[in-house]
């Protein structure tokens, strides 16, 4: 499935050490910056994130980081807001590449996307790379330009997210250690 710039996000909960998170139950914020990781307990962003929260929330900016992992390949964080069992349709609906891992199994992502308080997607960058880290300078200046209701001076307004390699997964055929390998999903 594809996302598009402009439409109304599809749903997303997850759970977190602080119970159940839902898209669009915090209505005190301009938008919710939402962060899809394949691994949370070793994703190195994650500190640089945690140190710039305030650059998000100072803005009115909600951040979550999802993983599809379980609660114990999440590391607990006073912080920030991290959520884990990503479903698979949610994953799909979201437009996430699936990839699989000897040591995790089957994961998505990773992703980020920008939904204002409208339920808009305002920005949205979905990674064939599994070693993708977001830029988070963009993605703190995208936050202010949104919070300000300078929603269209970014790249386009409307229509689908790129996605360079299509519907598939990164796969490990080789062993952990060795290149993951994209297999299209039509040739699974």
């Amino acid at each position: 499935m594809s996302i598009e710039l402009g439409k109304l996000a599809p749903a997303l909960s997850a759970l977190t050490h602080q119970g159940t998170w839902t898209l669009g139950e915090n209505r005190f914020s301009s938008s919710t910056c939402v962060f899809f990781c394949p691994k949370l307990s070793t994703a190195p962003f994650l500190l640089e994130l945690e140190r710039r929260l305030a650059e998000f929330t100072s803005i009115g900016v909600e951040v979550i980081v999802i993983t599809s992992g379980t609660m114990r390949n999440v590391r607990a964080s006073e912080k920030l807001c991290l959520g884990w069992e990503l479903t698979t349709q949610a994953a799909f609906e979201w437009g996430l590449i699936q990839s699989e891992d000897p040591e995790y199994g089957l994961s998505f992502g990773p992703a980020m996307f920008i939904v204002g308080n409208d339920m808009l997607i305002h920005e949205a960058v979905v990674s064939s790379s599994p070693l993708w880290r977001p830029n988070l300078d963009q993605i703190v200046q995208r936050c202010q330009q949104i919070a300000l209701g300078n929603v269209s001076t970014s790249p386009p307004v409307s229509g689908p997210v790129p996605n360079d390699l299509g519907m598939g997964m990164y796969t490990f055929p080789n062993g952990r250690g060795q290149p993951p390998v994209w297999v299209p999903r039509d040739q699974k």
